[in-house]
């Protein structure tokens, strides 16, 4: 179901996922008008790019444990503002959130994860406190163009590239 209502601008009706879904990459990208809840089914493997330039959407989302991708799930997701919880299944999370004007919430980052690059990247808004654990390889960018934000940050020990990390 990738693509499934990729740039249908004005779409904006309820969608039930079937349980057999494995795959929900880009499913409603540039849908601009899109603001429903959406319930993953528990087998997806693929959120990259769900809910991208998805401009109008602002729902709650439950991220399954099967969910092993979720790389710019919620890129330039203008009102996007839900706290999200990252199952330990997760391992790339690069552009999550990134030009996520709004999104100002709590994030935990499981030890799961190796890849945070460009992850809350232009969120201009964004001033929370974010554990970043051992597991992180990549925070390159992370926080670049982030103009509110102001919290500690431990690196993790292993971390590989922080490059722009606060640019």
């Amino acid at each position: 179901c990738s693509h499934m209502f990729a740039s249908c601008s004005e779409f904006n009706q309820p969608v039930i996922l079937p349980d057999s879904l494995e795959n929900c990459k880009d499913m409603f990208s540039f849908c601009q008008s899109f603001n429903q809840p959406v319930v993953i089914p528990p087998g997806v493997k693929s959120c990259s790019e769900m809910f991208s330039r998805c401009k109008q959407f602002n729902q709650p989302i439950a991220i399954p444990d099967s969910v092993t991708d979720c790389s710019s799930m919620f890129i330039e997701c203008d009102v996007f503002n839900q706290p999200i919880v990252i199952p330990h299944s997760i391992i790339h999370c690069h552009r999550m959130f990134k030009d996520c004007i709004s999104f100002n919430q709590p994030v935990t980052i499981s030890d799961s994860v190796r890849t945070c690059e460009y992850m809350f990247s232009g969120c201009e808004n964004f001033n929370q406190y974010v554990h970043i654990p051992d597991s992180v390889l990549n925070c390159n960018h992370m926080f670049s163009d982030c103009k509110t934000f102001n919290q500690p940050i431990t690196l993790p020990s292993n971390i590989q590239v922080c490059s722009n990390m606060f640019s």
